[in-house]
């Protein structure tokens, strides 16, 4: 079960077109293609409903929360 469990520190990270993200989770979002943990990412734009479109054409959704600023 411990492959299952996630530990963070919940804090507030404004995020916006162009930066980098750097992700902390291996996980396949709804949107179609995998996200790969210590990957770093370019946001395209970040949605009203809080997911965030990567300049690649993926998507994370709103609930997707384990990254960093890159």
């Amino acid at each position: 079960m411990l492959d299952k469990i996630t530990v963070s520190l919940p804090r507030d990270i404004p995020v916006a077109e162009g930066e980098r993200l750097h992700l902390k989770a291996n996980r396949k979002p709804a949107s179609g293609a995998r996200v790969i943990n210590d990957e770093l990412v370019t946001v395209k734009s970040v949605g009203a409903d809080g997911r965030i479109e990567l300049a690649d054409g993926r998507v994370l959704e709103k609930s997707f929360r384990e990254f960093l600023a890159g």
